[in-house]
């Protein structure tokens, strides 16, 4: 018994029991380290951000070991760059579907940006829970394709679907463009009788659709436009231009044309999916 007791007293002068008592004082100082340097981290990006017209400040984290980070909200648009699971992000108020704004800070100090679209299921809340319900989805009411074929659908998907495409010649110069007509087409478009629709394909996805109309109906259609898109992003004479836009991409162009050849008008209604129009010129 006092062989044990001698081994006690000798083991608190060693300080040996007394180590677990540091241990969340250690803690602690951790988690005082890392919310200092966070805020410092929040004091860059508020100004970022602000810069940006960013308004809804959330830092994220990233979830995957590697995520590509695109110049537009969805897999046609470029990779700009990737980033890994040991990144923070901003994400700033701006959503598209499922894919979502972000500013990532990089370097050294955290003192460089980039900005790109990341999809949502590749991050979580850092400082604060975040959640796709408590932003306005902008794709909201922009056609995500013409008469039931999705923007960058192939043909082979397209003919799953028991949509039948007539090849026609195409005269244009763009190499891997193919232009199709649809089989029992409805040649109506908001009460306007149209005479022709062209579906353009490039490099096996569907980008493009034309529809020619009569010169007499080129008011008629620029009022249907307005009814289904709302205001006009440009106008003039001969030209009614509507584009699906965000802060920092274009995804759908829609333009109604009237061209004057002598005495011949020809008007036409062109969509055109930007990110892989892009590429085809």
């Amino acid at each position: 018994m006092f062989l044990a007791k001698k081994l006690f007293l000798y083991l608190i002068t060693l300080g040996i029991f007394f180590t677990p008592l540091s241990l969340p004082a250690a803690k602690e100082n951790q988690e005082t380290k890392q919310n200092s340097s966070l805020t410092e981290i929040n004091k860059i990006l508020y100004q970022r951000a602000k810069q940006l017209g960013g308004e809804h400040y959330v830092l994220l984290k990233v979830t995957e070991k590697i995520v590509n980070v695109r110049s537009g909200p969805n897999t046609d648009f470029d990779v700009k760059f990737q980033i890994r699971n040991d990144n923070v992000l901003w994400f700033l108020n701006n959503r598209w579907a499922d894919w979502i704004d972000v500013l990532v800070i990089y370097g050294q100090n955290d003192t460089k940006f980039r900005g790109g679209w990341i999809h949502s299921n590749t991050v979580v809340g850092y400082n604060k829970p975040f959640s796709l319900n408590d932003v306005i989805d902008s794709s909201k009411g922009v056609p995500t394709g013409f008469r039931g074929i999705t923007w960058g659908a192939t043909i082979k998907e397209i003919t799953r679907t028991n949509i039948n495409l007539i090849p026609i010649e195409d005269f244009s110069l763009t190499k891997g463009k193919k232009t199709y007509t649809r089989k029992d087409e409805d040649l109506q478009f908001d009460g306007i009788t149209v005479k022709q629709i062209k579906y353009s394909f490039f490099e096996n996805r569907f980008y493009s659709v034309i529809l020619r109309f009569n010169s007499d109906d080129w008011w008629k259609m620029k009022r249907a436009l307005e009814r289904r898109y709302g205001k006009l992003s440009g106008f003039s004479p001969d030209k009614a231009i509507f584009r699906t836009m965000s802060r920092n991409f274009e995804t759908l162009k829609i333009e109604c044309i009237e061209m004057q050849f002598g005495d011949y008008k020809l008007c036409y209604l062109r969509y055109k999916y930007i990110p892989i129009y892009k590429k085809s010129v």
